[in-house]
């Protein structure tokens, strides 16, 4: 769910508007999987490290129950 409005994006240091992953690299970041480093980079070139893609999928697959459950939600009430 993203939460646009509610913050700005950051921008990454490294991460310019003509790199190719830009664009996925912002959703990423506004749908809450993926987050840069503190020192204001993304390091969108580095090797992603085991911790890293599976914290990564973790939060995808929480946001999906999320949305699923939201969905069920809507299907019960419909039918009352």
């Amino acid at each position: 769910m993203p939460v646009a409005g509610w913050f700005t994006l950051p921008k990454f240091n490294d991460v310019p508007a003509t790199h190719w992953a830009s664009g996925t690299i912002k959703r990423a970041v506004l749908y809450g999987v993926a987050n840069g480093y503190p020192d204001g980079n993304f390091k969108p070139d580095a090797q992603v490290s085991r911790a890293e893609a599976a914290t990564m999928a973790t939060k995808v697959m929480d946001r999906t129950l999320i949305l699923a459950g939201v969905a069920l939600a809507a299907v019960i009430m419909a039918r009352k």
